[in-house]
């Protein structure tokens, strides 16, 4: 058997990159019994391959399933749910969290990582990427089908009580609540590898953004005012964090805006077009290609 025959809960977990995905992920899975796992999967065809863990009921059942996405483009889970796909077994409650990190640390962390781009072609950078999740964040948009839950990194990892509640909120016992485990896959953290092995809420992952904060190719990223106020507003940042943002508000450039709001609207109407013409997706992803190389080397 590679798939569960059936699911009691199925958490549909959506983020970028160095966001916590793996460590919130593990956390998931030590709060039941019998759980599956399938890692930063493709959407149009989700469980198209075994599972990264299954631990099953001796019927084939689960208590609770695991599905991640990282980097996609959120209009590309609009169109590619779960509960159309044949090989995804029926679940009681499907939930999806969406998780965001901060950028002035996240992005330091996916520096640190030479993650230059996002990991799958959508023609959007890191900080256009980012804008499109900051938006379904705070319910500006609304791509993501069914009970969503936004969920900040930081507070996940930072407050016992956010988790619990969180917990609570997914109808999951806390009894066996294990935070403290720098995840097996991604190699642990960006900048601490495992050197916090068994001691995961120690890291200071609020602190990542000092490293590069004379870094021109961060600061660059990182000046665009939508993408700086969302930040001040949603997250609890340090208070060096926040008078940092403060004064990158000072550098975003005229006319970025609305080159990210081209950028933002040419790829979700793009993909929406070329996906279904023959031949023509692959010419697509091949100039997305080269767009994102040009990006990486300038």
């Amino acid at each position: 058997m590679h798939h569960p025959t059936s699911i009691d809960l199925h958490i549909v977990l959506v983020g970028l990159r160095r966001c916590g995905n793996h460590a919130v992920t593990n956390w998931l899975l030590a709060l039941a019994d019998h759980t599956a796992h399938f890692n930063n999967v493709e959407p149009t065809d989700p469980w198209g391959r075994p599972p990264d863990h299954l631990e099953a009921r001796p019927d084939g059942s689960v208590a609770l399933a695991v599905t991640s996405f990282e980097d996609r483009s959120l209009h590309l889970l609009k169109r590619n749910g779960l509960a159309s796909n044949p090989n995804v077994p029926p679940a009681g409650r499907v939930v999806t969290l969406l998780l965001l990190r901060d950028p002035l640390n996240l992005f330091a962390s996916q520096q640190k990582s030479r993650m230059l781009s996002p990991a799958h072609l959508n023609g959007l950078s890191w900080p256009q990427l980012y804008t499109t999740y900051a938006r379904e964040f705070a319910g500006r948009t609304r791509h993501l089908p069914g009970e969503v839950i936004p969920v900040r990194y930081d507070a996940w990892k930072d407050d016992s009580e956010a988790r619990r509640a969180l917990a609570e909120r997914l109808g999951l016992s806390v009894d066996r609540e294990q935070l403290d485990a720098v995840s097996a896959f991604g190699g642990g953290s960006s900048f601490d590898g495992k050197a916090f092995d068994g001691a995961g809420s120690r890291m200071k992952t609020g602190s990542r953004w000092r490293v590069f904060a004379d870094d021109p190719h961060y600061r660059k990223a990182l000046a665009r005012e939508e993408l700086l106020r969302f930040t001040l507003d949603t997250f609890d940042l340090e208070p060096e964090a926040a008078a940092f943002a403060e004064r990158l508000l000072q550098e975003v450039p005229p006319g970025r805006a609305a080159r990210d709001e081209l950028a933002i609207g040419l790829a979700d109407r793009t993909w929406a077009r070329v996906r279904s013409i023959p031949g023509v997706r692959q010419t697509f992803l091949r100039v997305l290609a080269l767009r994102q190389h040009r990006r990486q080397r300038a």
